[in-house]
């Protein structure tokens, strides 16, 4: 870790007091009153019996006065204006309208989030058809002066950092971009290859003609690269001293990804605390960036993976990390993912699946992610919880298009550790500060979505003792 110092945390989104863990609490209370209600309703009933018994029918013979108070009195308190008859009736309306609310701010969340996805669409698509743009943005180019031109990067760099908002819109609108790309190439390929030609061409590379979303592109070029198979390698021991020191907190998570990140291309640690039956497992990112189309080799982790991730697809390092946990765990164990950039984006994409086609013998009860674009994943199943920390100068988290999704059991917490450069805001050392202030934020604080994740995933933190494994996954040639 080059840097100790600890960012402070810019927002804390999700999770146990997230907005759709208030809308489900909201849902819930609403049962329960209509419980409540009905069992006023049952209770209302008693009066008649109560007026009907026969001792106190008796007892208005012998004082009348008494017996027509103690008559109005029960008429009062069961159908009365304030009586149970009414406050069920009250109940009833009061969880009636919770749900109704539910309903309605859930639906303009979804019509706010369908009229972003059309713009961002619309904007690309616009980009993407107009042949124009790029003469324009070369011509602007080459108009600067040589230190314009020189102080360019930082200047992308520092909007992209003040503007986090819409870098994702941009990239969201990556479908319509290559859309209109499509229509644009149609159009100048039209007196060559005819009206068609232009859509021929795109569709001999497996590109569809309608990409709505980033994921439909990215599904979309991903098909131009090969995945393959996954071969998994011998295990050895881990003799480092992080590896047989049990986490105690989340930045000794990010410093084990960390070492692990730093080994050979393709490396994962299992590492095994307290009791058999509890493991995590630090999965790293991106090893090779430079594969172009069509192109392969034995590295597993490339862009081609990226690609398959971003558009909803299972891995061949996905698969080669579920082999290699069934085969270094016992049957029924109980995981934690721990995965950086690519890393966590296979994380959440495994947790999505837990092991319900068959492919694993252990459970993921736990995911925790750094620097990763997962909303894709666009459910986890409700015993799986997920921490998602993202740098805010870090624009790799945001190249899914969306903000990850505030369900009650995914936590994203960004935190300020800019280094004032695009890979330098990625690297993982910054995600060991982030570490620092969320472990940090959870000494201090005791309630909230963050305490409570932290809280949850304490089953596999501050344990006495440790042991490690490391294994290389690859492709198969």
């Amino acid at each position: 870790m080059s840097d100790t110092t600890t960012p402070p945390i810019v927002s804390i989104t999700g999770g146990s007091d997230g907005t759709e863990a208030e809308y489900g609490q909201m849902v819930a209370l609403s049962h329960r009153f209509e419980s409540v209600a009905g069992d006023l309703m049952s209770r209302s009933t008693l009066g008649a019996t109560v007026m009907g018994n026969g001792d106190l029918m008796e007892s208005a013979v012998l004082a009348p006065h008494t017996f027509a108070a103690a008559q109005a009195a029960i008429v009062l308190a069961t159908t009365g204006p304030s009586g149970l008859t009414v406050q069920a009736g009250f109940l009833e309306v009061s969880a009636i309208t919770m749900r109704n609310m539910v309903s309605a701010y859930t639906g303009v969340d979804a019509l706010q989030r369908a009229a972003f996805e059309a713009f961002d669409y619309g904007t690309g698509f616009a980009l993407g058809a107009t042949p124009i743009a790029l003469p324009f943005a070369l011509a602007a180019y080459a108009r600067m002066t040589p230190e314009q031109r020189a102080n360019l990067p930082g200047t992308l760099q520092q909007w992209a950092e003040d503007n986090p908002g819409m870098v994702q819109h941009l990239i969201n609108g990556s479908g319509g971009l290559v859309d209109g790309l499509q229509a644009s190439t149609g159009a100048l390929l039209t007196p060559a290859l005819g009206p068609f030609g232009g859509r021929a061409l795109w569709g001999s590379l497996g590109i569809d003609p309608f990409n709505p979303t980033t994921g439909a592109a990215a599904a979309d070029l991903a098909g131009l690269y090969r995945d393959g198979e996954p071969t998994v390698g011998a295990f050895t021991q881990d003799d480092s001293a992080l590896s047989k020191t049990p986490p105690g907190g989340v930045a000794d998570l990010m410093a084990n990804l960390d070492e692990v990140n730093a080994g050979e291309d393709g490396l994962i640690r299992v590492q095994q605390v307290g009791a058999a039956g509890r493991y995590i497992v630090y999965i790293p990112g991106t090893d090779d960036m430079a594969t172009l189309p069509g192109q392969s080799d034995e590295t597993i982790r490339d862009m081609g993976a990226n690609l398959k991730l971003m558009g909803g697809d299972q891995t061949a390092y996905g698969r080669g990390i579920i082999e290699a946990i069934n085969r270094s765990t016992p049957e029924g164990s109980q995981v934690t993912l721990v995965g950086h950039s690519q890393g966590g984006m296979t994380a959440a994409e495994i947790a999505s699946v837990n092991g319900s086609d068959g492919s694993q013998h252990f459970k993921v009860d736990h995911v925790v992610t750094a620097g990763s674009p997962t909303s894709q994943v666009e459910s986890l199943p409700s015993h799986v919880s997920m921490l998602s920390l993202e740098n805010s100068g870090d624009v790799i988290p945001l190249t899914d298009g969306e903000p990850n999704p505030e369900s009650a059991n995914r936590t994203t917490v960004r935190f300020d550790a800019n280094t004032g450069s695009i890979a330098g805001n990625h690297r993982i050392e910054q995600y060991v500060q982030g570490g620092q202030a969320i472990d940090a934020y959870a000494d201090t604080h005791h309630e909230g979505s963050l305490p409570n994740e932290i809280n949850s995933l304490g089953d596999y933190l501050g344990y006495r003792e440790a042991s490690s494994q490391s294994v290389i996954i690859e492709r198969k040639p």
